[in-house]
């Protein structure tokens, strides 16, 4: 198995995400499975990572792509270039050490995040405004397209439960983070006027959440209180941030620059000197996803006093003192650590799953599954692998809140009705526009009435700009109205009859004698122009009547949305025909009352636009109530904040193709690989 591991990120130094990657390659080489590893950094990072990797397998290797240090650099490359990589690596697995924005589609092979923790919700000072909203967008990216999430504790887990979906949250283990122990020969003395004074340690970013400024103030009390031995140091380690500002000004107004030591970039073996030569470790967090600090201290067999939080006690167990985060904690916080001080007895380690042995499994356990799982949707696929050709009869689709839009261009479309006729199934088919997937988000029978459609196709530029964030890049807009005509042009479909109903009174005469007149072959065998109101008995068996009596190949229905397509569902199982097409306003556009626009303004997705500018007493409602709403609803969707589940076909729908479709939801998500 290879593994491809991406760890990009803004450090220069080492810092948790970077340890984590470097600590979990070397530990799935453990397994004789991993063939290989591939540890992928950015050129400012590649010192330091080789720092913490020291001596290593020649299987893990360490790839160093050439980007800027740049927040945009970064996350365009994840969307774009990291696929591209993991094909080039043939890695069988995509590890990332952090959520990072990803393109499922765009991956050949199973993709797992590791969740350290929900601090773009949790802490939103560490990141500042607007920020933090960006953070917020690139977690639900990564997280919604993930196969699996790798909690690095179950306190995380909890957090992902709060704020995640159940189809997310279903997804996820728990996989703590690895804390290898190891030995060094030499190790340096991390602050060069060290004379053999005692210290107090505290690892941790420059932070909100970290209270760095909190751990100072508990030290100059302790220092009052004469319960720190002369010359004591509170030395804190951890890479700058916004909360460097306040411990500097803290520094100068304290008076206390010669007792407290800042160090950032330490080498594992400094690190690991810190531990060994500390009279205790102090962490006093607000919030953590994990406590690197509190395990490796616990490896060492140093004192810890910490604040009394679920990470804390999830990894520290029995052994740390904690202490709780209250207007007092300055107090709290200093009685505890002069009893710890005091207190020469050491209290049993707890029992750790960060060990090398037991990540690696674990870790091994999850990519197996998912291959597992991945080999058995292959069998039901009919082939092998990730890359794999779709299964006779499948077509890919494109999920819009909720509802499965065709992801087809003109050309296939015309394909696609051909396919339906030569078939000989009866079916319908629905232009799939702004306005008709906004109703089917209040009308759960229209929603129905799409899921059961032979065919559905994106009649609105931005279905086909969802489409295309899906991977699916060759769809196109199929709009009722040209659909219309180059079914009734085109040679393939010369020897079908078609049947007009819509429409004002005359309407569909005018639109018979056009057609006639613009195609002379064409042969329109029957028009119906309906009341504006549902059928009644008497004019139900009149049209049914006439269309058995005619058996027309198709039927053109022209009442808009969501009228048309509720009519179709429920006729089509009474009519003697193939096929029915809801084409809404084309009746109308081919016979002179609504003006087509320029090309242009279809590509740019503003027809909406020009048909309320022709029409606004009766457009203006509708625009105003669907087209915010949808722009809010898909961003949810793509962003994973919104779930957007497919409806159940229309129950005793006779299209045989309707089951199909609506049976294909789990196959599409697995063949399209379209995160829904």
């Amino acid at each position: 198995m290879k593994i491809l591991l991406p760890a990009i990120t803004s450090a220069l130094e080492p810092e948790g995400v970077t340890r984590h990657a470097a600590n979990l390659a070397r530990c799935l080489l453990l397994n004789p499975e991993v063939e290989r590893v591939d540890l992928v950094v950015g050129p400012w990072q590649r010192k330091a990572m080789e720092s913490m990797l020291g001596p290593c397998d020649a299987a893990l290797r360490l790839v160093t792509v050439p980007i800027r240090n740049t927040s945009w650099a970064r996350n365009k490359w994840f969307w774009k270039d990291l696929p591209a990589l993991a094909r080039e690596l043939e890695s069988d697995l995509v590890h990332a050490a952090y959520p990072i924005p990803l393109k499922r589609s765009a991956f050949h092979c199973p993709l797992v995040v590791t969740l350290h923790d929900f601090y773009p919700y949790d802490a939103p000072e560490n990141f500042g405004f607007p920020k933090v909203y960006l953070n917020r967008l690139a977690l639900r990216l990564s997280l919604g397209a993930a196969d699996a999430i790798s909690c690095v504790s179950e306190s995380t887990l909890q957090r992902l439960h709060l704020y995640a979906p159940k189809r997310i949250v279903c997804r996820s283990v728990v996989i703590p983070n690895c804390i290898e122990p190891r030995t060094f020969a030499a190790p340096a003395v991390p602050f060069s006027d060290w004379k053999g004074e005692k210290f107090v340690l505290c690892v941790a970013q420059h932070r909100r959440n970290k209270n760095v400024v909190l751990a100072m103030e508990i030290f100059e009390q302790l220092l009052r209180s004469n319960d720190l031995a002369h010359g004591t140091r509170l030395v804190i380690v951890g890479t700058r941030g916004p909360e460097t500002p306040r411990i500097l000004r803290f520094l100068r107004e304290s008076g206390l620059g010669d007792r407290i030591v800042l160090l950032e970039g330490l080498a594992e073996s400094q690190l690991n000197w810190c531990y060994q030569h500390c009279e205790l470790l102090l962490a006093p967090s607000r919030i953590e996803g994990f406590g690197f600090p509190i395990v490796e201290a616990i490896s060492h067999r140093c004192r810890v006093v910490c604040s009394d939080i679920p990470a804390f006690r999830e990894v520290g167990g029995s052994y740390c003192r904690y202490v709780e985060l209250t207007r007092h904690a300055v107090v709290a916080f200093t009685e505890v650590c002069r009893a710890a001080l005091q207190d020469f007895t050491f209290r049993p380690a707890p029992v750790q799953r960060s060990t090398p042995e037991q990540v690696a499994k674990d870790s091994l356990d999850l990519y197996r599954a998912l291959q597992c799982s991945e080999e058995q949707r292959v069998q039901q696929a009919g082939s092998k692998g990730w890359e794999r050709k779709a299964p006779a009869g499948w077509h890919p689709k494109v999920n819009v809140l909720g509802v499965e839009i065709d992801a087809v261009n003109m050309e296939g479309a015309l394909a696609r009705i051909v396919q339906e006729i030569d078939s000989g199934r009866k079916g319908y088919v629905c232009m799939a526009g702004v306005h008709g997937v906004m109703e089917t988000q209040r009308d759960p029978e229209l929603a129905k009435a799409f899921a059961g459609a032979a065919l559905v196709v994106p009649d609105g530029m931005p279905t086909v700009w969802v489409g295309r964030h899906q991977g699916q890049a060759a769809m196109e807009r199929v709009a009722g109205p040209d659909l219309m005509l180059e079914v009734i042009r085109r040679e393939e479909f010369r020897n079908c009859s078609h049947f007009l109903y819509g429409g004002k009174p005359g309407v569909a005469q005018e639109l018979r004698d056009a057609l006639i007149r613009r195609f002379p072959g064409a042969s329109i065998v029957g028009i119906y122009t309906p009341p504006f109101h549902p059928l009644s008995e008497a004019e139900e068996r009149d049209f049914v009547g006439m269309v058995n009596a005619l058996k027309p190949d198709i039927v053109w229905v022209g009442i808009s949305t969501p009228k048309q397509e509720r009519f179709m569902m429920r006729y089509l199982p009474q009519l003697d025909t193939k096929l029915m097409f809801g084409v809404g306003a084309a009746f109308d556009f081919h016979t002179g009352r609504i003006q087509d626009c320029a090309d242009w303004i279809k590509r740019w997705g503003l027809q909406w636009l020009d048909r309320l500018r022709q029409d606004p007493k009766h457009l203006w409602k509708r625009s105003l109530r669907n087209n915010p709403a949808f722009v809010l609803a898909i961003v949810g969707q793509l962003t994973g904040f919104r779930s957007c589940a497919k409806p159940q076909t229309a129950s005793g729908n006779p299209n045989p193709d309707s089951s199909r479709r609506a049976g294909a939801a789990a196959e599409s998500a697995i063949l399209n690989e379209t995160p829904v």
